[in-house]
């Protein structure tokens, strides 16, 4: 989403991206936070999104994924350096909006 213009913790930006997918299957995303400083507030409204792994990066080393209990969630915090994968299932034809909240 278009950072505030006041805004002097990170570059601001938006993305446009569309993905295709049959009723009901199952599809694996991947969420990064790769921004500097900001910690944003992950959704997408009226699709169930279960969380499947965690990945914490630090400075100077690799990426370690975390292996963790699948979890239904409706938002999704994610910090500088973290990703996370989820699992949908999208229902229908209809279209959904993936929105990322800045905290700042």
């Amino acid at each position: 989403m278009p950072m505030n213009p006041g805004d002097i913790l990170d570059v601001a930006g938006s993305t446009d991206w569309a993905g295709l997918c049959r009723s009901k299957e199952c599809v694996r995303l991947c969420f990064i936070d790769d921004s500097a400083m900001t910690y944003f507030d992950f959704r997408i409204p009226e699709l169930e999104t279960t969380v499947v792994a965690a990945y914490h990066s630090y400075v100077w080393t690799a990426t370690y994924g975390q292996p963790i209990k699948p979890v239904t969630v409706d938002e999704i915090r994610i910090a500088v350096a973290q990703s996370y994968d989820v699992i949908v299932k999208p229902k229908g034809t209809i279209g959904y909006t993936f929105y990322a909240k800045s905290m700042d």
